[in-house]
């Protein structure tokens, strides 16, 4: 979760929340915290694969996640625990929520929606803290990768953060290596140059806020249960 800043940000604040200045495109600045992400869930996955000797598709774990109830068990995807490399992801979870009394149903579809509502939390945790250490009100939210085709995942983070979402490109490293090839060919003029290219040659989905009030009711449960602020004074 990051913002292309024209300079660094150097506020020494930022430094407990894990944020960093990384070299970006043209000697711009990203400043940017990394999360977990859809490790916990790639996890599951291959454990469950093992377990039943099959593959399973994304399309699979979406077809059931999104039958199970609404926020029913959170987890706070950003605990030590699930950085491990975990051999079996699903036990590590049940167990987390055991030492912590969080009740979940260990299905393929309760651990998923589990992990997805409970990772959108996160990166709104860190959007509200981007969005201070940049001093800045963001419109819209881009997300790139693999994750975009997760439809229901988009749709839930346009609705938890409350703003516009755009989902793509899939492939964005690719894209990212052409333009900046494009550049040093001379063959664009500058960056919003390719990016507008890029937008304008690729599938991408946008996401409206939907049920926004449920959604902040229960982000404020989130940080209060997991004793969370976005305080950075």
């Amino acid at each position: 979760m990051g913002a292309e800043t024209k300079d660094s940000i150097l506020d020494i604040k930022s430094n407990r929340h894990f944020f960093t200045n990384e070299g970006g495109a043209l000697k711009r600045n990203f400043f940017a915290r990394n999360i977990t992400g859809f490790w916990i869930i790639q996890k599951c996955v291959e454990r469950w694969e093992k377990q039943e000797g099959r593959k399973i598709s994304w399309k699979e774990i979406d077809e059931v996640y999104i039958k199970e109830k609404p926020f029913a068990s959170l987890i706070n995807t950003e605990d030590p625990v699930f950085l491990n490399n975990n051999d079996d992801m699903p036990k590590a979870i049940a167990e987390y929520c055991r030492k912590n009394n969080i009740r979940i149903s260990l299905s393929k579809s309760g651990i998923s929606r589990c992990i997805y509502e409970s990772l959108i939390m996160s990166v709104r945790f860190y959007f509200e803290l981007l969005k201070k250490y940049c001093n800045k009100d963001f419109k819209k939210v881009h997300v790139i990768g693999g994750g975009v085709n997760n439809s229901h995942f988009c749709q839930w983070l346009s609705n938890a953060l409350g703003i516009e979402i755009i989902a793509g490109p899939v492939e964005a490293s690719t894209v990212g290596n052409l333009l900046m090839q494009l550049k040093a060919d001379r063959e664009i003029d500058s960056i919003e140059e390719g990016r507008k290219i890029c937008l304008d040659s690729v599938l991408v989905k946008s996401h409206s806020p939907e049920d926004t009030q449920i959604w902040d009711e229960k982000y404020k449960e989130y940080l209060s249960f997991f004793n969370l602020n976005t305080n950075i004074i």
